[in-house]
C-alpha cells in the first residue's frame, strides 16, 4: 500500500514538473467534450496537429475546416458503453473510440474521445483486397480452363461417359480423360496429383497434354509403354521429390470387348459392375509417377467389358472422406450406393459422401462412369 501511494506521488510530481497531463503522453489524439459538443480538453498531440480548439463546438460541421473533427453525440450511445467508428478527416482515416462519463445521478456530463490514425492500415487492407480480388479472378479463370479440358459427357464410340468433378479449392489435383483413337480403340485414365491448388492443377495440365500427345502424335497406346514414357517426361520437369501423382490408365478395344490396363499407385480401385449388378474390383499394382521412381515398371492386366457393363473410376477424395468419428467412407459404402436402382448413380454417390462428411471437404473429388451401351440413344437417355 505504501509503495502504491509513493508511485502515485511520483507520477503526480513528474506531471507537475513537466506541466503535462496523462493524455499528453499518448500518441493518439485525445479530447473531452461536454454533452453540447463543446471541447473541454485536448492533449498535446491533438493541439500540435490541429491547433488549440478548446471551447469550440465540435458538433458544428462548419468547424471541420478549422481542423476540428466532428464529435460523438450522446444519442449515439443509447445502451452502449462505448462507440467505435471510422472517420475520414483531412485526408486521413481515423478509428474513433468514444466513452460516456456519468455523474453520481447517472447524468451524462462528458464524452472522452480517442482518435487513432489508421490510414496506413486502411491503405494496406485496400491493397490486399485489390490483390485478393485479382487473385480470385485469375483462379476462377484457371478453374474455367481446367473444367473446359475435361472430356465431353456422352457417347464415345459406343461408350457412355458421365462424371462429376468437385475441387476442394478453386483448382483440382484430379484429372481424367477419354481419348477416341479410332473407331475401335478408346484410351482413358484417371489421375490424382499429391496436394491441392495451383501447383497440383498445373501437373494435371501436364498429364493431360502429355498423355494426349503420346497417344495421338506418337501413337504410344499400349499401357505399359505409355506409362513408361509418361514417367520419363515427368522426371524431366525436375520438380521436388515430394511431387508425384497416381494414375490408372487403360485401353478398350471395342471389337474384342477387351480392356487392358495398368495401375500406377492409384489406390482408388476402379469398380466394374456387370449388367446383373455383380461387382468386380479392377485391381493392379505399380508405383506412382515420380522423380524417385523414374524407372518404374508397370504390369498390364486384362478384363472384358461387355454391353451393359459399367466401370466407375474415382479418386480417394471419395473413399477417404471422414465422418465425425474419423471413420473413412470406404469402398464398401461406395459399392452399396452403386447398387441403388433409383436416380443417377453419380449424384447418389456425391450426395451420400456429402451427407457422410463431417466438416469441410478436404480433398478433391473426381468420379467418371463409363458404360458399354447398345446404341447412342441409350446414352442420351441416361444423361438426360
Amino acid at each position: 500500500m505504501f509503495r502504491k501511494k509513493n508511485n502515485v506521488k511520483n507520477i503526480t510530481s513528474v506531471l507537475k514538473a513537466n506541466n503535462k497531463r496523462i493524455g499528453d503522453y499518448l500518441p493518439d489524439w485525445i479530447r473531452i467534450i461536454d454533452p453540447n459538443g463543446i471541447i473541454l480538453y485536448e492533449n498535446e498531440v491533438m493541439i500540435e496537429s490541429n491547433g488549440n480548439n478548446m471551447g469550440e463546438d465540435c458538433y458544428n460541421i462548419d468547424n471541420i475546416e478549422k481542423g476540428i473533427p466532428l464529435g460523438t453525440k450522446a444519442s449515439e450511445f443509447q445502451s452502449k458503453d462505448c462507440v467505435s467508428k471510422n472517420m475520414e478527416f483531412d485526408g486521413d482515416m481515423y478509428l474513433v473510440r468514444s466513452s460516456p462519463m456519468y455523474n453520481g445521478n447517472g447524468e451524462l456530463f462528458a464524452i472522452v474521445e480517442s482518435f487513432r490514425n489508421i490510414t496506413i492500415e486502411v491503405i494496406s487492407i485496400r491493397r490486399y483486397e485489390e490483390v485478393a480480388k485479382k487473385t480470385r479472378k485469375e483462379l476462377n479463370d484457371a478453374k474455367n480452363v481446367q473444367m473446359a479440358l475435361l472430356p465431353e459427357k456422352g457417347e464415345h464410340n459406343g461408350i457412355c461417359v458421365d462424371y462429376r468433378y468437385i475441387p476442394s479449392q478453386f483448382l483440382s489435383g484430379d484429372m481424367f480423360d477419354i481419348i477416341s483413337l479410332d473407331d475401335d480403340t478408346i484410351c482413358l485414365y484417371i489421375a490424382d496429383v499429391v496436394g491441392h491448388g495451383v501447383s497440383a492443377s498445373l501437373i494435371t495440365m501436364f498429364i493431360r497434354q502429355t498423355v494426349r500427345s503420346l497417344v495421338k502424335n506418337q501413337n504410344i497406346v499400349k499401357p505399359n509403354l505409355l506409362l513408361g514414357e509418361l514417367t520419363k517426361k515427368f522426371a524431366e520437369l525436375n520438380l521436388e521429390d515430394n511431387k508425384y501423382f497416381t494414375i490408372f490408365y487403360g485401353v478398350y478395344t471395342i471389337s474384342k470387348n477387351e480392356f487392358i490396363y495398368v495401375n500406377a499407385g492409384h489406390n482408388a480401385i476402379p469398380i466394374k459392375m456387370k449388367k446383373d449388378k455383380s461387382i468386380e474390383l479392377i485391381e493392379g499394382t505399380g508405383l506412382p509417377i515420380s522423380f524417385i521412381f523414374a524407372e518404374g515398371k508397370y504390369v498390364e492386366s486384362k478384363i472384358r467389358l461387355n454391353k451393359g457393363d459399367k466401370i466407375l473410376f474415382y479418386t480417394d477424395g471419395i473413399t477417404e472422406t471422414k465422418d465425425y468419428f474419423n471413420e473413412l467412407y470406404g469402398i464398401d459404402r461406395l459399392i452399396q450406393v452403386m447398387k441403388k436402382n433409383r436416380g443417377s448413380m453419380l449424384d447418389n454417390i456425391v450426395n451420400s459422401v456429402s451427407a457422410y462428411r463431417w466438416g469441410a471437404q478436404e480433398d478433391d473429388i473426381a468420379i467418371m462412369l463409363i458404360e458399354r451401351m447398345d446404341d447412342e440413344d441409350d446414352c442420351k437417355i441416361r444423361l438426360s
